[in-house]
């Protein structure tokens, strides 16, 4: 999905820097803003010599700005509630004729 994540990884790891969270903060960016917008700013923040995570966060915002997708909001419900599909009904049901 994002071939160059290896080259930052590399970067993290040399940097001395703490790969647990600098690989959360990336999976949250994923999971944010999706494979394709978070592939590009990989490419690019790689290919621009940069290892700093907020410079990946500020990529995936810029590209899903460039790509006119709306703003991503990271939604965590309360462990009481349950995440479930909602299947809409026939609305004909509300007709009178």
């Amino acid at each position: 999905m994002a071939p160059a994540f290896a080259a930052i990884l590399e970067r993290w790891a040399l940097g001395g820097r703490s790969l647990a969270i600098h690989v959360t903060r990336a999976i949250k960016l994923l999971d944010l803003y999706g494979d394709e917008v978070f592939a590009a700013a990989v490419a690019e923040i790689a290919e621009r010599g940069l290892r700093d995570v907020g410079a990946l966060a500020v990529a995936c915002d810029r590209i899903r700005r460039d790509r006119h997708r709306p703003v991503p909001v990271d939604i965590t419900l309360p462990a009481h509630i349950e995440d479930r599909d909602i299947v809409p009904h026939d609305l004909e049901t509300y007709d009178d004729d």
